[in-house]
C-alpha cells in the first residue's frame, strides 16, 4: 500500500519535471491544464491509499476484542487459599463467569455473578489444594467486553489478608 503510495508520488514529479523541460514558455497554459488533471488524480489515488489503509487498521482493531481475562498461574500451598477477584469498571450491571482452574486445566470452583457497576466481588474461592498446585482464574464477561472489568487472584494467608494478588490480562 506504501508502495502504490510513493510510486504515485514520484510518477506526478516525473510528469512535472518532463512538462517543464520539454515545452518551454510557448505550451504553459495547456501544460497547466494538463498538470491540474494529473495532481487531482493523484490526490484521490493518494486519498484512495490512505482511505484503504484506514480500512485495515479498522479490521485490526475489532479483533482484539474480546470478552476473556486470564490471571496467570500461582502456586499456592495449605494453608493459603485462592480467590478469583472482580471489579465491574463500566457504567452498567455487567455478569461475568468466573473459574477457577489448577494446572490440569481442571475447575476447581465457578461462579456466575451480576457485578454492579463500581463493585468488586470474590468471585470464586479455593477449595482444598493438597501439597500444593499451580491456580489460575479466567473471567468471561458474558453480553461485554474484557474492558469492563479489572481481576485478580489473590492468594490470601489468613480470611482477612492478601499475601499475592495477580492482575488478570
Amino acid at each position: 500500500m506504501l508502495k502504490r503510495l510513493l510510486v504515485t508520488v514520484l510518477v506526478l514529479l516525473s510528469v512535472v519535471t518532463t512538462v517543464a523541460v520539454t515545452r518551454g514558455a510557448a505550451g504553459v497554459p495547456q501544460d497547466l491544464q494538463a498538470l491540474t488533471a494529473v495532481v487531482e488524480n493523484g490526490f484521490a489515488a493518494i486519498q484512495r491509499a490512505l482511505s484503504d489503509i484506514q480500512n485495515s487498521l479498522n479490521s485490526l482493531g475489532t479483533a482484539g476484542q474480546s470478552n476473556v481475562r486470564f490471571t496467570p498461574p500461582v502456586f499456592i500451598l495449605p494453608p493459603d487459599s485462592a480467590v478469583c477477584f472482580v471489579v465491574n469498571v463500566s457504567t452498567v450491571n455487567r455478569s461475568v463467569h468466573t473459574q477457577l482452574v489448577d494446572r490440569f486445566g481442571s475447575t476447581l470452583n465457578e461462579s456466575t455473578l451480576t457485578v454492579q457497576p463500581g463493585a468488586a466481588v470474590n468471585a470464586a474461592l479455593s477449595a482444598a489444594v493438597g501439597a500444593g498446585d499451580f491456580v489460575h482464574c479466567n473471567f468471561t464477561v458474558v453480553g461485554g467486553s474484557r474492558t469492563d472489568i479489572r481481576a485478580a487472584l489473590n492468594i490470601h494467608d489468613t480470611p482477612t489478608s492478601d499475601r499475592l494478588s495477580v492482575p488478570a490480562e
